[in-house]
């Protein structure tokens, strides 16, 4: 008997993701999905670690600006989510984090001697 629509689409879907995460150099653990249309880069440097049972939607970014991002197990990175790096970032187990959320784990400085345009 051949084997059912849905369970082809997961196996296109699991393959995606072992090959997306192969060529990112992208640790991902079991059961993870990564879907079509997210982007995931070590940008500057940095590493990605994702854990067991995540899905990260359409429409995600996840850069690492040098920084180290751990995203722990049974999260959901919902479509349009930006996560940055710069500092380092963890996402705690059992994470669902919402359409259009920015999370940037760093600061700007300030010099009040200087225009915006040349600020640190």
């Amino acid at each position: 008997m051949a084997p059912s629509f849905e369970r082809m689409i997961d196996l296109c879907s699991k393959l995606y993701t072992v090959g997306y995460a192969a060529s990112k150099g992208i640790k991902i653990g079991k059961g993870c999905r990564i879907r079509y249309g997210a982007k995931i880069s070590k940008f500057r440097g940095g590493s990605v670690t994702i854990g067991d049972k995540v899905v990260v939607h359409r429409g995600a970014m996840i850069l690492t600006y040098g920084g180290d991002i751990r995203i722990g197990n049974r999260c959901r990175v919902n479509p349009y989510v930006m996560l940055y790096g710069h500092g380092g970032l963890t996402i705690g187990n059992g994470t669902l984090i919402a359409t259009h959320t920015v999370i940037v784990p760093a600061n700007h400085q300030i010099d009040r001697n200087l225009p915006i345009h040349q600020q640190p």
